[in-house]
């Protein structure tokens, strides 16, 4: 009975250091628009990837001595696409997204827990970042 309560209490202080993802982008709005926290309305939105409000990249150059022979312009064209595609897979499946909007402003957000120096998430803090395509007004 007592390793059931101290197990209990263990949990319960646990979820008392977690901060919503929600919580993180009301937070990061209010303080970037200096809006009350209590006018500013937050939304999920699981429908919505990260990446969709990205621009295209530009394609880089490739070395001279590279781009003279096809076959090593054509490795290194595919490491480029395979890179940029990996990267947005990374930012879809670690970002949520929300709508976040009050004092006439409308926003989406990523936001995703803090990861700490040693690999493991603190889930006490949240960052949320407005991708560039990311402002409505």
């Amino acid at each position: 009975m007592a390793l059931r309560i101290a197990l209990l209490l263990g949990t319960l202080l646990a979820l008392a250091g977690c901060k919503r993802l929600g919580t993180g982008a009301r937070e990061t709005f209010a303080r970037e628009y200096s809006c009350p926290e209590a006018r500013v309305a937050v939304t999920e939105r699981s429908d919505l990837r990260y990446s969709a409000f990205l621009e295209s990249p530009r394609p880089g150059t490739p070395a001279p001595e590279v781009a003279a022979d096809p076959e090593r312009l054509a490795k290194w064209t595919s490491d480029q696409a395979e890179e940029h595609s990996a990267l947005m897979r990374d930012l879809d499946t670690s970002l949520t997204m929300y709508r976040v909007m009050g004092c006439d402003h409308e926003v989406f957000m990523g936001c995703a827990h803090v990861e700490d120096s040693e690999g493991s998430m603190d889930l006490s803090r949240v960052n949320c970042f407005t991708p560039p395509l990311g402002k409505k007004r």
